[in-house]
């Protein structure tokens, strides 16, 4: 695979920043300077990271975080982008097969996990910024923030969290051993590349979402409870639709779906 600096036009690195998608966003938003896109935002630490709904994302020295700035081009940007963070968990899960001894599998909407434990979280917020992008493609850039637990030391966290989190570490392949920085760093170069794969290639890739979608679900075949704006949906889940909402069938047989929720 290609080295980072030959996939994204601009890399900033980071020690400490309290979020990177904040960090971004900032900038987009008030900068007098232009920036170039895809531009891939790295942080060593991070002390305020943020989550869906206003959740904080929890992370340490065994933490990667980092948001990619992107823009759609000319064949993706009159998409619907609300299934987006269901492609890159998908991509995140593709990265990191290879690494672990266990198949990593997507919870909708934006949870990556291993063993039934998540490892990885996605945010993805948007923003107005062509007047310092230099380019035609978009009125929209993405932020697309990403936490991966490469090496957390779970016992450490908080009993809710630990019961609930994992890291890549817990699940590496023995040919996979290594030291935690170079594992960081193979971790960032193999979703970097899959996840600017996808993107690269998303009308294809959401055309096929719902085809590709169930070897990667999983909340397929389960019961589960999603807080949605109009109230609670509870049930079997069966996947998801077209147009990416979890689709889920209640006691009564009534069939219902949502597109976003809790």
């Amino acid at each position: 695979m290609l080295p980072l600096d030959t996939i994204f036009k601009q890399i900033t690195q980071l020690e400490t920043v309290d979020s990177t998608n904040t960090f971004a966003l900032e900038r987009i938003r008030n900068s007098a300077e232009s920036f170039d896109v895809p531009w891939l935002i790295v942080a060593k630490n991070q002390t305020r990271g943020r989550g869906r709904s206003g959740k904080s994302w929890l992370s340490d020295q065994g933490s990667l975080t980092f948001s990619i700035v992107w823009a759609p081009d000319d064949s993706a940007a009159q998409i619907d982008l609300s299934r987006l963070p269901l492609c890159i968990g998908m991509a995140i899960a593709d990265a990191l097969r290879s690494m672990v001894s266990t198949t990593p599998k997507v919870k909708w909407p934006n949870d990556v996990l291993l063993d039934e434990k998540k490892c990885s979280g996605i945010l993805i917020e948007s923003t107005a910024a062509l007047s310092r992008l230099g380019t035609d493609s978009s009125p929209h850039v993405f932020v697309i923030g990403i936490g991966i637990n490469c090496d957390v030391d779970t016992p450490q966290l908080e009993p809710i969290a630990a019961a609930r989190a994992t890291s890549i570490a817990c699940h590496l392949r023995s040919d996979q051993d290594g030291e935690q920085e170079d594992m960081k760093s193979q971790v960032l170069f193999r979703v970097c590349h899959e996840v600017m794969r996808t993107l690269n290639e998303l009308p294809v890739v959401l055309q096929r979402l719902p085809i590709e979608w169930p070897r990667y679900c999983f909340l397929s075949g389960r019961m589960i409870k999603v807080q949605t704006a109009r109230g609670v949906i509870d049930g079997e889940c069966h996947g998801i639709d077209e147009r990416g909402a979890v689709i889920v069938r209640n006691e009564a047989g009534v069939w219902q779906t949502a597109l976003s929720g809790e």
